[in-house]
């Protein structure tokens, strides 16, 4: 019996499918834990899926703590984060792009993914009642000993 070429390809396609699925984007690959503090969308047309903006946050990288001003375009609102639940990143090219991994709406385990165009700051960004200001690295050195040293209280 002789398949034509056509058909072979759909079998190929067909068994290789259930792969491609089941291998999606795991949070252990992005190593980086980032805080997105103010995001402002330039625009979202919510018919073609796109969502463009700006913002700012804190990315950590080890015990490394930078500010950073991003751009994105993605194929999904991006959000500010809670203190306490950081987006996983990593670089796609460092300093420059920096790829951050969000869980869907709704689907437990699935995850997407959206580029930012970064620009690093040497400083830290603390949000504040008077909005977000840029402090030095000892400068947020002393301030998370005294924020510590009050929480232990």
């Amino acid at each position: 019996m002789k398949r034509s070429f056509p058909a072979c390809l759909a079998l190929v396609l067909l068994l290789l499918f259930p792969l491609t699925v089941s291998a999606g984007k795991a949070p252990a690959d992005y190593p980086l834990k980032v805080h997105i503090l103010q995001q402002n969308w330039a625009s979202h047309n919510l018919r073609y899926n796109e969502h463009k903006g700006t913002g700012r946050g804190n990315i950590w990288e080890g015990d490394a703590i930078h500010g950073f001003d991003f751009t994105y375009d993605c194929g999904f609102p991006l959000a500010r984060t809670a203190v306490n639940r950081p987006l996983p990143g990593k670089w796609r090219k460092p300093q420059l792009r920096l790829a951050l991994l969000e869980e869907k709406i709704g689907k437990a385990g699935e995850y997407q993914e959206c580029e930012l165009k970064t620009l690093v700051r040497e400083g830290v960004y603390i949000l504040g009642g008077g909005g977000i200001t840029e402090m030095s690295q000892d400068e947020y050195k002393v301030w998370k000993a005294e924020r510590d040293a009050r929480k232990n209280h």
